[in-house]
């Protein structure tokens, strides 16, 4: 049965993501694809954060050769996301009680408390069903509104750039979006971030020609 788990906020710009597509030479979109079917997996098996993907039907859905996804899986052990056949920071990031019941039981036992003052919210706990169905609960306020983790990265690559040039930095952001892709730049700019360049504007300019270059020979990014 499909269920849910945490995306956890900063997924998209996680370094070692990114260190991983680096190490197997694979492009960032490819590896976090790969790291989504694992997370899913384990999200699928719910047991201890073991997981089972298989490379060749990866391979077949991203249209290219099972061993660049090998590539991407040992990148992900050697980086230490997953360990064997379990995903090592599953504990860190997913919690038991995002599979409990409790939460939902006591939810639709407050609801029908509100419509029956005669019966007690006790009561209408216990007399609750025991079912995982019907589990969209709405979130309390008191949690805050849910980051938009797309916007977090651009808000975040706006204020990295804004020293480095004159004007609006995300005229420039658009500009590479347009000429080289979104995710490409994306890749681009964290791949700036982590190697700290003194001027990152030429790097990022230098990474996305050589992605583009790579692209037109048929090499994966």
């Amino acid at each position: 049965m499909s269920r849910w788990f945490r995306h956890y906020a900063g997924m998209m710009r996680d370094d070692k993501l990114v260190r991983a597509a680096l190490r197997s030479k694979q492009s960032i979109e490819r590896t976090l694809w790969v790291w989504g079917a694992v997370l899913e997996s384990a999200a699928e098996i719910d047991n201890e954060a073991r997981y089972e993907v298989d490379p060749a039907e990866i391979a077949h859905f991203l249209r290219c050769k099972p061993a660049h996804i090998e590539a991407i899986l040992e990148a992900l052990k050697e980086l230490g996301r997953i360990d064997g056949e379990r995903v090592s920071t599953w504990s860190k990031r997913q919690f038991k009680s995002d599979r409990s019941n409790d939460r939902v039981t006591e939810y639709r036992a407050k609801k029908r408390a509100e419509r029956n003052g005669d019966v007690t919210l006790q009561e209408r706990h216990c007399n609750a069903p025991e079912t995982e169905t019907e589990t969209d609960v709405p979130l309390s306020k008191d949690n805050g509104p849910v980051a938009d983790p797309d916007k977090l990265f651009w808000d975040n690559a706006k204020g990295y750039l804004k020293p480095h040039i004159k004007g609006d930095p995300g005229s420039i952001i658009g500009k590479w979006a347009r000429d080289f892709g979104k995710s490409e730049t994306a890749a681009a700019i964290t791949n700036a971030q982590l190697a700290r360049p003194v001027s990152p504007v030429p790097f990022i300019e230098r990474t996305l020609k050589g992605i583009a270059s790579k692209a037109e020979q048929g090499m994966p990014c």
